[in-house]
């Protein structure tokens, strides 16, 4: 994924703040679906970062009840049009892909 992306001369979705999370929340309501971010707690678990720069992860809203890192293996997060959700890293879902301009 990351790899697509960075081909495309971005990387991953990293959320910033409210309102670009909002931004994000409102597309996904119209289209519906989970996409892939570009945070993961991979490697330091519930202290999340970017996958991209390694920074701290700047915006975390997540749905309720979550992180809840199910069965010990859930390190990546998607967001859907309910908030953010750590998932499985292996399994399939669409992603978003950020370009800077």
């Amino acid at each position: 994924m990351n790899g697509r992306c960075r081909g495309s001369g971005g990387y991953l979705l990293q959320i910033d703040n409210h309102t670009e999370y909002s931004y994000i929340i409102y597309k996904l309501r119209r289209t519906s679906g989970l996409v892939y971010t570009g945070i993961t707690d991979l490697g330091s678990e519930g202290s999340f970062y970017n996958y991209n720069d390694k920074t701290k992860a700047a915006y975390l809203e997540w749905k309720s009840r979550q992180p809840d890192n199910w069965a010990g293996k859930e390190h990546c997060v998607n967001i859907n049009e309910y908030g953010l959700n750590d998932i499985d890293c292996g399994r399939t879902a669409k992603y978003i892909c950020e370009i800077p301009i």
